[in-house]
């Protein structure tokens, strides 16, 4: 709770808070001309608290690094479950020339019809169970990404989206035997390419991660090796505690100052 003070009183603590850091600026910048380095923000307050954000700006550095190595591990996930599709239908081609042969009987078509069924099955299984967070990772998603993490802690906007689109979803449903056997082919070869294309879209994709990922690194070290060489020690997780008490108190001081000056306009006009 702030207190009103008489106007003398005010003044006092608003001349008080400047002189103080003012003195801790002087000192500053003789410590700083003498080569030395911070170690509190007595020792320059305005290099402190660069360092600090150095050491802030890494750990976010690191945060987007653990989001991507879990878009990562998505990908992988999604890179071996269509391969696996991929396999499954190559398999249904090969199975679908020996359904389609003009020598092909009854049984024998029935015996690669079911063949072809049950790699049919194994796709949909795959499809319907290559899941993150609740997400059907083989599924189209554009509408509803599967992750999604900040790679620039200094622009929000700069995010990692993973998503797919429509066009690379399998359609195992396409495959229809009973239809005449070029449509049959035709709609086998359609879905390995969607397949094909979607294998390829995801080794871009981990391409481009993994190389964000050791931007992400590089950034982090120069972060922490700045602070470092600012701070001058070879921990800085101690500090963070110092620095918000003392953003805390000073906060406190110049706030207070500010709500009595307020008070003080107040009753100046009111005695008016």
């Amino acid at each position: 709770m702030i207190n009103a003070l008489s106007g003398a009183s005010n003044f006092a603590n608003v001349t008080a808070f400047v002189s103080s850091n003012g003195r801790i600026l002087q000192k500053s910048l003789v410590h700083l001309a003498a080569g030395l380095k911070v170690i509190d923000p007595s020792n320059g307050a305005a290099d402190y608290f660069t360092g600090n954000s150095y050491y802030l700006q890494a750990k976010s550095y690191d945060e987007a690094r653990r989001g991507l190595f879990q878009a990562s591990a998505i990908l992988g996930l999604a890179e071996e479950s269509i391969s696996a599709i991929f396999d499954d239908l190559n398999n249904i081609m090969d199975y679908a020339k020996e359904y389609f042969k003009e020598s092909a009987d009854d049984l024998t078509k029935k015996v690669y019809g079911d063949k072809i069924n049950e790699f049919k099955n194994l796709v949909a299984i795959t499809m319907e169970n290559t899941v993150f967070n609740g997400k059907k990772v083989l599924k189209d998603s554009s509408a509803d990404p599967l992750f999604e993490v900040n790679i620039d802690p200094s622009d929000f906007n700069n995010k990692f989206i993973l998503s797919f689109g429509a066009d690379l979803e399998v359609n195992i449903n396409a495959i229809d035997l009973s239809q005449a056997k070029e449509d049959v082919f035709s709609a086998i070869q359609e879905q390995i390419d969607i397949a094909a294309k979607f294998m390829g879209n995801l080794s871009g994709l981990k391409q481009g991660i993994h190389s964000q990922i050791n931007i992400n690194e590089i950034s982090s070290d120069t972060m922490q090796i700045s602070a470092k060489n600012i701070l001058g020690l070879d921990e800085i997780d101690g500090i963070i505690g110092t620095t918000k008490r003392q953003i805390q108190q000073q906060s406190a001081v110049s706030m207070l100052a500010q709500g009595n000056a307020m008070r003080a306009s107040v009753l100046r006009l009111v005695d008016f």
